[in-house]
């Protein structure tokens, strides 16, 4: 279909393994029924809306439609051995119900007819053709062309094309091609109407431009560089197709019946190989491809193909309305939902209260207080958190282009930006959005309730959105309007956090042993129902500067919403509701709900919100007493909580009566289930080329965070039901099958060390540390670190600045000579450097005046220090704070030799507490003289910096006491390495108590799995020593003589980098003194080494002996090694 640019084609008996079509590549579209189709319709980027009118086993109809032309276009099949009657029954249907005159009929009816062939009628022939008379059909075949269906000792005419006469008036060409296919049926290829016209021809301009491209392509050099070895090379031939053509031809022509079947012999040989260069070629692009995006990167579009996040259009399909008609087209479908998704305000449904609001909202509005201009620093934070793939709008402007076209003229959008915030008016252009429905999943497709509306906007009116958004977040952060029960959408909050106080809530009603009734409330069209004026009154009300107010005003009226076809255009004008997809949509349904988080309630009851996610917990004594403390809002509520329900599905947490979380449990054995089926459809993608590297980190972004999931609500902190446990572990199991494709009989400690994936109790437990530790801010104890809350930094306690204040402290690199001539300029000179060991840390700053005039000096001793950053962290603040404290008059440069504290000031993602300090410094200082920071070389001859390295050296001997919170990204690296240490601790406490080594072969083999084999050591030859895991090695060295055992080497099971495949780690084996060939071990497989006294099998060894210490570590192309002596 591309080759020939064929946009719509019928296919007749499919070919379709496991009873279903092969999936298409990105870009076409089928359709077909599910379950062994005997027709289907296939279309490539189609020129026009398609929507399926009929679609059974043997009959599919679509109705095209484009702009001024429809037609319908059907697909039939009718089985050889099966009556025609029930197809043409259905066929006949579809022709009276069609809504065009232009109909085209295309298939294989298994009928032969001297119209359409040169071949003598049969009764189904004859039966098509009476049908084909009434029906206004004309038969589009030439009896002269090729036959249609052709074996090696038949041919036959038996695949029909029928159009109606509006569809011939234009005029059409139908012909038969001789192409090589995978099947005995030939290709018809039909057009109809005039061919379209070429294209424009290319000017001179475009023509230099194009050959000025072509100039600078690098493909040209990259290709020049290859060395060709053979002629082939230089002949691009599809696989003998050429070669091909002639051999069938001459087949086709001869009338000798013997040179017929010498020549026929000769095709069919050339057939199969031709079609054996094809699958492999295909089975070859198809890796190659994959491979090549999966190399480059994991979570490429193999991996989004293989776990379904590919989407691409689709046309609406036939929708069923309120009054029970049904859609025909795709435009209707789209006018359909725009009615009934895109929400108006009726006013004529007002009540009291609803007008009252009305009327608090329109009077005009002005304050006296004024917010700050938009500045340059908050659009370049807001376009740098753009996303470079994000849909463009109405007016096909991308992030990409609008970057560089800030880039390049700032002034001009500053001048735009600033003017709306004068005038208090949001451009109307930018409030105009194209609407995209998705289909939710597991919904019905002919229901209106079962799509989403997403609204695509201008980019630069979402940059605008998102500057409005970030200083309306600011005024209700700093005035405190947050209602501190909503967790969506909220800094310093999330999904978690409110999990783990709903459950607390419940544990505290558990132990007072009062019954409990948890009620979920499930807005439907949540952002689709915010009421314009309740949200303008409630920033009327705290007091919005009046030029935010209006310009939110103004964005949220009059507003234009649109579907865009082939067909033509649909517009709505929705006057409820925020668009979906909009930066300022979640800003705006928290102010809507804070009413009801506000409401009075009972003593006890509990309103708790994520984003629109409302909870109600009501305790009560009873059911009964339950009537008394509702209100009357929740009578509906009342009834449902009076039927038995045990399990309730929150924020994807099934929480049960128990509190047990069993059935949290099993929802996560069927998602991890599934997702491993997905994993198996992306390696068989790559034809097992995945490199374990690339698992290991599938298990760590994939499995483990769906495993994860708000474990530090359903995993307790000091007691877990073992039943739970077992089942946790279970669902890990399956996982690592998936990944490692290992036989179901491997042990789950071996899984666990072949994958580099702990035990999932102990990666919880680490989970649950961070989160008691960064969250919850309490003590945590996770293995031999112990944390307190003022030991580490607070994440979410930094304070919420201006959006209009820059969040990046720029900087520059200088060079040894660039360094001393700066320091011979009128300034000040401030020179930072910090000093650290593993017994003490020093930091010191030093002042300069010019010329050589020093002014202060600083130096400080660090408290429960780190790091070398650590100290250089703490001798930049201070030195921040005495330039604050001494008021200088002339220009200030601080130069310090740590680039990773300059990186993390430049970088406006950064919100570590101590970093947020240092640039709070800063815009002090820089509020009274210019200040400049400076990179500069370290330890090469700078002598401002050498003073200062030589006083931070002293200083950790003597000096002020000064401490430095621990950074709460180096936290989670400290529970990663305990957590490593705990799961060989866990490993080896597994091997001492087991009894028996057990005997298993581990995997399958191939290029990418491992194989390993277990076994007992007083059993095995040598060369089986080679394969034992690690814990067979540590069972097995308390039997062997100390006389027998020069040295035992293996790898660590947990911590480290993944090994990667293909490492060429060689050890030589010897027994006795006889040398033997050098082996490649294979991956994560301890690997012995014996000496010169061990002879045949080893022996049993006296339970009295030692077992070796570890006396030094060795790294062995990458793979750290512990070499063991014997004490």
């Amino acid at each position: 279909m591309e080759t020939s640019n064929i946009r719509l084609a019928a296919v007749s008996d499919p070919y379709r393994p496991s009873r279903r079509i092969p999936a298409f590549p990105n870009g076409y579209l089928v359709y077909a029924v599910q379950e062994d189709p005997g027709a289907a319709v296939v279309t490539r980027n189609s020129p026009y809306d398609v929507c399926p009118v009929c679609v059974t086993t043997n009959i599919v109809a679509v109705y095209c439609e484009a702009q001024g032309f429809s037609f319908l276009f059907v697909s039939v099949y009718a089985p050889p051995h099966s009556s025609l009657d029930p197809t043409l029954d259905i066929l006949s249907d579809v022709l009276r119900s069609a809504r065009t005159t232009n109909v085209i009929v295309a298939g294989d009816f298994n009928a032969k007819h001297c119209m359409w062939g040169p071949t003598d009628p049969d009764e189904r022939g004859l039966q098509v053709a009476h049908f084909a008379l009434p029906n206004d059909l004309i038969s589009l075949n030439d009896d002269q062309s090729l036959p249609t269906y052709e074996t090696l000792y038949a041919a036959s005419w038996i695949d029909l094309t029928f159009a109606t006469p509006p569809v011939l008036a234009s005029g059409f060409r139908w012909s038969v091609r001789d192409d090589t296919t995978f099947s005995e049926r030939r290709v018809v290829e039909v057009t109809v109407g005039d061919t379209p016209a070429s294209g424009k021809r290319l000017t001179s301009y475009a023509l230099c431009q194009l050959l000025d491209t072509l100039r600078r392509e690098k493909w040209f050099s990259r290709v020049s560089g290859a060395d060709i070895a053979s002629s082939e090379a230089l002949d691009p031939i599809l696989y003998g197709q050429c070669e091909l053509d002639p051999l069938r031809r001459r087949f086709q022509r001869t009338r000798d019946v013997q040179m017929r079947a010498i020549y026929r012999k000769e095709y069919t040989s050339a057939l199969a190989a031709y079609r054996n260069h094809i699958r492999e070629a295909r089975d070859v692009h198809i890796r190659g491809y994959a491979l090549s995006c999966v190399h480059a990167y994991l979570f490429s579009k193999p991996f989004k193909e293989a776990f379904r996040r590919l989407r691409q259009f689709r046309c609406i399909p036939a929708l069923i309305g309120s009054d029970g008609t049904v859609t025909s087209t795709h435009l209707e479908s789209a006018a359909l939902l725009l009615r009934t998704q895109i929400a108006v305000d009726d006013h004529t449904t007002d009540e009291e209260i609803h007008m009252h609001t009305r009327s608090l909202a329109s009077p005009p509005y002005a304050t006296v207080t004024q917010d700050i201009p938009f500045t340059y620093s908050e659009v370049v934070d807001v376009l740098r958190n753009t996303p470079n793939k994000s849909a463009a709008g109405p007016d096909n402007i991308t992030p990409v282009i609008m970057k560089a076209l800030f880039q390049h003229h700032p002034r001009f959008f500053m001048m735009i930006f600033n003017a709306a915030l004068a005038l208090g008016y949001f451009p109307r252009c930018w409030r105009t959005a194209r609407v995209t429905f998705i289909h939710k999943t597991g919904r019905p497709a002919e229901g209106t309730s079962s799509y989403r509306p997403i609204c695509v906007s201008s980019v630069c009116g979402k940059t605008l959105e998102r500057l409005l958004n970030g200083r309306l977040q600011h005024y209700l952060e700093r005035q405190g309007l947050i209602h501190p029960r909503q967790y969506g959408f909220t800094r310093g909050r999330s999904s978690i956090l409110a999990l783990h106080a709903l459950k607390e809530k419940l544990l505290q009603l558990k132990a007072q042993r009062m019954p409990a009734i948890l009620m979920s409330l499930d807005f439907h069209g949540a952002f689709d129902s915010v009421w314009h004026p309740l949200v303008l009154r409630y920033f009327r009300e705290r007091g919005l500067p009046s030029r935010l107010y209006h310009l939110l005003r103004t964005f949220l009226s009059e507003r234009s919403v649109f579907v865009q076809s082939h067909a033509g255009r649909v517009e709505a004008h929705p006057t409820l509701g925020s668009p979906q997809g909009s930066p300022l949509s979640p800003l705006l349904w928290n102010v809507v709900i804070d009413s009801l988080l506000s409401l009075q309630m009972p003593p006890g009851v509990v309103i708790q919100a994520y984003a629109d996610d409302t909870i109600i917990l009501v305790p009560a004594p009873s059911r009964d007493a339950l009537g008394i403390l509702a209100s009357d809002v929740l009578r509906r509520v009342i009834a449902w909580c009076r039927e038995v329900k045990d399990s309730l599905r929150i924020l994807g947490v099934i929480f049960d009566r128990r509190l047990a979380f069993y059935h949290h449990a099993d929802f996560l054995k069927s998602k991890v289930a599934t997702l491993a089926a997905r994993l198996a459809t992306f390696f068989s993608m790559q034809r097992a080329c995945v490199r374990p590297a690339q698992k290991v980190l599938m298990y760590r972004q994939v499995i483990l965070p769906a495993l994860t999931y708000g474990s530090p609500v359903w995993w307790g902190q000091s007691h877990v039901d073992c039943r739970l446990r077992v089942r946790i572990l279970m669902i890990q199991r399956v996982a690592l099958l998936a990944l490692t494709r290992a036989y179901k009989t491997t042990s789950t400690a071996a899984l666990q060390v072949l994958m580099h994936a702990p035990p999932i109790d102990l990666e919880l437990e680490r989970i649950n540390a961070e989160f008691r530790l960064f969250t919850m801010r309490k003590y945590v104890a996770f293995g031999s670190l112990r944390f307190r809350p003022d030991w580490v930094a607070h994440p979410h306690g930094t304070v919420m600045i201006h959006p209009s204040m820059p969040a990046a402290v720029p900087f520059a690199r200088l060079t040894n000579d660039q360094a001393r001539a700066a320091s011979r300029t009128h300034a000040i000179h401030v020179y930072t450097d910090g000093s650290y060991t593993t017994i003490s840390a020093g930091a010191a700053f030093i002042v300069f005046a010019w010329p050589d005039k020093v002014l202060a000096t600083g130096r400080f001793r660090l408290h429960r220090a780190t790091s070398a950053y650590s100290a250089e962290v703490v001798a930049f603040r201070e030195a921040l704070q005495h330039l604050l404290a001494a008021h200088y008059t002339e220009p200030v440069a601080i130069y310090t030799d740590c680039l990773s504290l300059l990186q993390a000031l430049a970088s406006p993602r950064n919100v570590e507490p101590h970093i947020m300090a240092i640039r709070s410094l800063i815009r002090h200082v820089s509020s009274h003289v210019r200040v400049y920071v400076y990179h500069v070389p370290g330890h090469s001859g700078v002598f401002g910096n050498e003073v200062a390295d030589y006083m931070a050296e002293r200083a950790a001997r003597a000096g002020l006491q000064r401490s430095l919170p621990l950074p709460f990204r180096a936290v989670p690296s400290q529970l990663r390495r305990e957590l490593h240490a705990a799961a060989s601790l866990h490993l080896t406490a597994s091997e001492t108590s087991a009894n028996e080594p057990t005997r298993a072969l581990l995997c399958k083999g191939g290029a990418t799995d491992f194989g390993v084999v277990m076994g007992d050591p007083s059993t095995v030859r040598t060369n089986d020593l080679m394969r034992l895991m690690r814990r067979e090695v540590k069972a097995a060295a308390g039997k062997l003589r100390s006389s027998n055992c020069s040295s035992i080497a293996y790898e660590e099971p947990y911590g480290g980098r993944p090994a990667k495949r293909g490492g060429r780690a060689r050890l030589e084996v010897s027994s006795g003194h006889r040398r033997k060939r050098s082996l490649k071990p294979p991956l994560l497989v301890p690997i012995w080494r014996f000496g010169p006294a061990v002879q045949g099998k080893p022996s049993t060894l006296p339970a009295t002996w030692n077992p070796p210490t570890c006396h030094r570590t060795k790294r062995v192309r990458g793979r750290r090694l512990c070499l063991l002596g014997t004490s």
